[in-house]
């Protein structure tokens, strides 16, 4: 393939033969004008170009490239050397796969001008009736040059850019009856034979073997090129290859899946109808996606990379729709376990209910399996290096598994990894070069704020151009400025004036520098000079937006209920005009569903930054404290969807360092009812640290013999024998046995309770004589204190004679059973009989 280069002065010439290694590269795709007004191989050979009028669009395709950051090009009147036959075959066999291998391809229409009246008036009747009557769509060639590249821009006679393939689709599909789904990304296994055979009837071409020729691309195979042999015969060959190669197609490489295995798509958020540019970083994916099956996309907080990967998802779906698609939140290890159990719950994975079962290593294994079908899997924000590797190997004890070792290897499945940290990237992608996404392209800038901000069509260009510079041309911020501008009716260089005059307050990893060298030394910190602006008037004019906010940041950034913050003395009109101002400048987000909201991630900790600044930061610590001991329930089993909606918030606010007594004494509680739910879900290590940690806060507050305390302690204990650990459960078991007789006394029930939870213990360890001992005493006190047919006196004897039997003393199990059976039957009755369990 021979291509165009542009040099620093514009000027371009031809480049060599290349055969590997293409650089990235711009398409042109046109009409042809009068044969000798066309610049061909010849000319640029002979330098005698420029005097054609074919010139102007060879030069309008080299300068846009090099806006878009694309160095070569490549139109097909001057780099095909058309006078050698064996050049001419080979390049129209390659043409469809020289389109769909650029970075963009240009549709330049020579017959449509939109004059700048028609444009001030908004006139869209004649817009859209002039596209659709050009000329471009009547010829045979331009059908593969519109269905094989994956970005394909429009631009008018005075090369002015109407639109792409996605914003024109309705009109693309409406003149040339090509399904919307083509225009997405075009799959030849979702069309038959006959409907893409009529898609080029309404086209026609200069020689008439071209009707058939056009179409070697658009099926996937080649052909020798006979002109003279007619319409009739070239369209028979064409049909008898297409019969041979079907079945080998190359698009074809994805299992089908049944009715019982329907492809399931997790993506949390909708599409994004104003998604603007990063068509190379599309492009660049799927060609990496030909050669490895992980990818990272790498950058710093609020360049997109999410919104990429959103788009990804969505093109994914339509080019693959019998693919699976999972989205993974990876900030922490509780979201990424989160993710992993919706997976498990959407796919209805055998075993994953039971909570004794591991469920990440359940899930990697059936993403691993060739028969659950082809997928796609988001791993987003996954920014914590420590979650992902061992980054001390002497350490013990983890505080949790690493996230890699649950990752998926399999040859039917595909990974995007979005983080800030290129480390991750390379580690999770096997050292392949990351993907670093880079802020947008100027145009794409003014493009992204025009669709924002819909009344600055007319905006001086000037002043956009300073705004989006201002602003790093990062799409968060952007969103931001746009939000304000809308909001507040504010001119753009009203705008731009109190943005330079603001002063950034915001440091410590916010105030990192992009690593840009094209990017002027003063613009690093365009993104929290943005967001102390709308922090600032949100404050001034919405308080309550601005209270929910403070609120919001101090638990976890994702799915937080909507039901959480909305007090139950809200009137919902303030609650709703509090959220709508969020979301106008674009601080929360709402999740899929309208029930759940989201705060970006540097969003959160800019305003936890600013609140700090403040002197506020510990009351709304506190505050997120005080709701969630309210609304986070006991942990019992009528509460546990309850619990598992709250329970990531819950634990990020119980990780705080608070001071005050009353506080403290707050956290124990919550970290109680968190422990309670993770015992009930088979999380015994997770209990046991929660357990722990509220005996330490009532043991220095309360006193070591306070019942709150001594609860904490009877419970530690539990769920240490739950995981084997009998003799530290005895130690502590006994520890509470003492006090409470001190306390309470010897015949109190928690006591007693103790005193069997001991007997227990000493039971699991083998201690069979102690145990008797121990629960010989217990029975004795509760039938004084509750009576000989209570429930617990009952369990007590049913406990003893389990002990008796261990011990090899059957007669008196026996004697034992027999007794508990006839005192059972009286109470209860014949059909429920006791059992041994902890008292």
């Amino acid at each position: 393939m021979r291509l165009l280069e542009r040099d620093s002065n514009g000027e371009f010439s031809l480049t060599k033969d290349i055969v590997n290694n293409l650089p990235a590269y711009a398409i042109l795709s046109h009409t042809w004008g009068e044969d000798d007004q066309e610049v061909t191989f010849q000319d640029l050979t002979e330098r005698s170009r420029k005097s054609k009028a074919g010139y102007q669009k060879i030069r309008f395709c080299g300068e846009q490239a090099a806006r878009d950051g694309l160095r070569y090009f490549w139109v097909d009147t001057c780099c095909i050397n058309k006078s050698d036959a064996a050049e001419l075959q080979k390049s129209i066999n390659s043409m469809f796969r020289w389109y769909k291998n650029a970075v963009k391809c240009y549709v330049y229409l020579s017959d449509v001008s939109i004059p700048d009246d028609k444009v001030k008036s908004h006139s869209k009747i004649d817009f859209e009736s002039a596209f659709q009557t050009t000329k471009w769509f009547t010829r045979g060639w331009t059908l593969q040059e519109l269905l094989a590249p994956s970005s394909v821009e429009f631009f008018s006679a005075d090369y002015r850019r109407l639109g792409d393939k996605l914003s024109l689709e309705r009109l693309i599909h409406e003149r040339t009856g090509i399904p919307v789904e083509a225009l997405h990304g075009y799959d030849p296994t979702k069309f038959s034979v006959d409907e893409r055979v009529s898609w080029i009837a309404k086209r026609e071409t200069k020689h008439e073997e071209d009707m058939a020729y056009s179409l070697l691309g658009i099926f996937g195979i080649y052909l020798p090129l006979i002109y003279g042999e007619g319409l009739e015969n070239a369209f028979r060959r064409l049909r008898e290859e297409i019969n041979k190669s079907v079945k080998g197609h190359e698009f074809d490489k994805f299992p089908k899946f049944g009715i019982e295995n329907q492809p399931k798509f997790t993506v949390p958020f909708v599409r994004d109808p104003k998604f603007v540019g990063r068509e190379d970083i599309m492009q660049e994916i799927t060609n990496r996606f030909e050669i490895q099956r992980s990818i990272a996309l790498c950058g710093i907080g609020g360049i997109g990379k999410s919104q990429i990967a959103i788009e990804y998802c969505y093109t994914w779906k339509y080019r693959y729709p019998d693919s699976h698609v999972f989205w993974v939140h990876a900030s922490t290890f509780d979201r990424f376990e989160q993710a992993f159990r919706d997976i498990a719950k959407e796919t209805s994975i055998p075993g994953t209910e039971d909570p004794q079962n591991d469920t990440l290593t359940t899930v990697r294994d059936w993403l691993n399996k060739p028969e659950n079908g082809s997928w796609l899997l988001v791993l987003d924000n996954a920014d914590d290096l420590e979650l992902f590797f061992e980054l001390n190997p002497s350490a013990t004890n983890p505080s949790h598994p690493l996230i890699s070792n649950f990752l998926p290897r399999s040859a039917n499945g595909f990974i995007i990894t979005t983080t800030r940290d290129k480390r991750i990237g390379q580690r999770l992608t096997d050292r392949e070069e990351e993907i670093m996404i880079l802020p947008l392209a100027s145009r794409d800038a003014e493009q992204l704020l025009r669709s924002k901000v819909p009344r600055l069509e007319n905006a001086n260009n000037e002043d956009i151009q300073i705004l989006v510079d201002i602003l790093g041309n990062i799409p968060l911020a952007i969103t931001q400025a746009a939000a304000f501008i809308q909001e507040n009716s504010m001119t753009i260089k009203t705008y731009i004036e109190e943005l330079k005059a603001s002063d950034s307050d915001l440091q410590d990893y916010l105030d990192e520098n992009l690593p840009d060298p094209r990017r002027y030394p003063g613009s690093e910190n365009s993104v929290t000079r943005t967001w102390k602006l709308s922090f600032d008037q949100i404050a001034k004019h919405f308080p309550r937006a601005a209270n929910l906010l403070s609120l919001m940041v101090q638990l976890d950034r994702q799915a937080i209920p909507k039901a959480l913050l909305k007090h139950r003395s809200d009137r919902s009109i303030e609650f709703n005009k509090a959220v709508g101002a969020l979301q106008a400048y674009s601080l929360i987000r709402t999740e899929k569903g309208g029930s759940s909201f989201e705060v970006h991630r540097l969003i959160q900790l800019s305003t936890q930054r600013r609140l700090s600044l403040q002197q506020k930061q510990t009351e709304w610590q506190e505050k997120a404290l005080e709701l969630m001991v309210k609304k986070f329930p006991s942990g019992h089993y009528r509460t546990w969807q309850e619990c598992e909606s709250l329970l990531l918030h819950a634990k990020l606010v119980t990780k705080r360092n608070y001071v005050r007594k009353a506080v403290l004494l707050q956290r124990a509680k919550l970290l109680e009812n968190i422990a309670r739910y993770d015992e009930s879900q088979g999380r015994l290590e997770a209990a046991y640290v929660q357990w722990k940690d509220v005996l330490q806060i009532r043991e220095s507050k309360l006193g070591k013999k306070h019942p709150e305390t001594l609860i904490a302690m009877n419970n530690l204990a539990g769920v240490l024998s739950g995981q084997g650990k009998y003799a530290e459960s005895e130690t502590i078991n006994h520890q509470t046995l003492e006090l409470l007789e001190d306390v309470l006394g010897k015949t109190h029930p928690e006591t007693l309770t103790t005193m069997s939870n001991l007997a227990l213990v000493l039971n699991s360890q083998g201690k069979y004589a102690e145990a008797e001992t121990m629960n010989r005493q217990t029975l004795e006190l509760k039938e004084e204190v509750l009576g000989k047919t209570h429930p617990e006196t009952l369990t007590t004897m049913s406990n003893l004679a389990v002990v008796l039997n261990s011990q090899g003393k059957y007669a008196e199990a026996e004697t034992m059973n027999r007794q508990t059976l006839e005192l059972s039957e009286e109470v209860r009755g014949k059909t429920r009989p006791v059992t041994a369990r902890v008292g």
